[in-house]
């Protein structure tokens, strides 16, 4: 079965209200590609380290104290259990942790790079038989599926947050850093205020900025996990390369509006954002509680010469930000965020070559 079930999508069409008092929801998490990007051998395929997505252990410091956290990955148990280690020192606090044999594949499928469907009904009857977090039961009403593919949620659509997948030898990773979790901790937070969030997300799917929609928020600080911590040498990655002035080609310092400090990273944020939103003044490094920062480039982008050498320029761009709903007059639906351009058309526009976002 490749399509959700008749009482799941009967259930997404129940409404939800907006609760006083939030829930404590499940959430299953993916990780390679999700929360972190995998070093592996080229010939064996063993994985020998990985790059931790930017602010990763802010994202975990919220699910650990808001959340039930489980982990489901379609990667061997050899493999997942290395790349866990991503979330210390929180790891003992994860009752549940699924690899690629809890897929269901046969021998052949095993061994093959399959696509593999996540099936929360699995997890579901999984936590009422071995009583995992009795005597919480869960469903769609109150379960989270974090991903960055659609294809292995279609069984639960409603109920899947689908990020953009970190790579950290992507090039567009390299020229414009990462953001993701900056909107993905408000929109979890709103998540958990719903009675039935597979009809919210229904409603409010979740939708990212573009790292080079936006350069306020963007970081380049991928930690590396490695067998011996010791980082690969070679030059195509780009975590490993502090953001310095010192690396950075322009010469006039006027021209930083987003940078005080010799390290270019994104400023930090509370675990749980204010109500509103949280959002970033571009003249310095205050947050103020106003509305959540979607900015867009007032001028065409041009690709970096050196984007894809260990030397990054990063783009400046003139800041507009479009004007939004107040977020208390949308309750309990929360603001309506507009939808960003299409990405890879923009880009195939302007590069001399597509570049895919898939």
């Amino acid at each position: 079965m490749t399509e959700p079930s008749e009482s799941y999508l009967a259930l997404s069409q129940q409404p939800s209200i907006l609760l006083t008092e939030p829930i404590r929801p499940l959430i299953v998490l993916d990780l390679h590609g999700t929360l972190c990007s995998a070093v592996r051998e080229q010939e064996t395929r063993r994985t020998t380290g990985c790059y931790k997505r930017p602010k990763l252990d802010t994202l975990m410091q919220y699910l650990m104290r808001y959340y039930e956290v489980a982990i489901w990955s379609s990667g061997r148990p050899e493999s997942v259990e290395f790349l866990s280690e991503i979330f210390k020192p929180n790891l003992h606090k994860i009752k549940l942790t699924w690899n690629r044999k809890n897929f269901n594949l046969s021998r052949e499928d095993y061994r093959e790079n399959v696509l593999t469907l996540k099936d929360l009904n699995q997890i579901w009857a999984h936590i009422v038989d071995e009583k995992v977090y009795y005597p919480r039961v869960f469903n769609a009403t109150n379960t989270i599926l974090l991903d960055d593919s659609f294809k292995k949620c279609v069984l639960q659509p409603h109920n899947c947050v689908i990020v953009r997948e970190f790579e950290h030898t992507d090039k567009m990773y390299k020229a414009y850093g990462d953001n993701e979790i900056d909107f993905l901790i408000p929109y979890l937070e709103r998540a958990r205020h719903q009675s039935n969030i597979a009809n919210w997300m229904r409603r409010n799917p979740y939708v990212g900025v573009h790292p080079a929609e936006t350069t306020a928020l963007n970081s380049f600080d991928a930690k590396y996990i490695g067998l011996n911590q010791a980082k690969p040498a070679t030059k195509e990655m780009r975590a490993d390369i502090a953001h310095t002035e010192e690396v950075d080609t322009r010469t006039n310092k006027k021209e930083h509006r987003h940078v005080t400090d010799t390290n270019v990273t994104s400023i930090d944020r509370p675990a749980v954002p204010p109500q509103g939103g949280p959002s970033t003044d571009v003249n310095d490094h205050n947050t103020t509680n106003t509305q959540f920062p979607i900015i867009s480039p007032a001028m065409p982008i041009a690709e970096p010469n050196n984007a894809a050498s260990n030397t990054v320029t990063r783009m400046e761009f003139p800041i507009v930000a479009p004007s939004m709903p107040n977020a208390d007059s949308q309750l309990p639906n929360g603001p309506k965020y507009s939808q960003p351009q299409d990405f890879e058309d923009l880009f195939q526009k302007i590069f001399s070559k597509p570049i895919s976002f898939s």
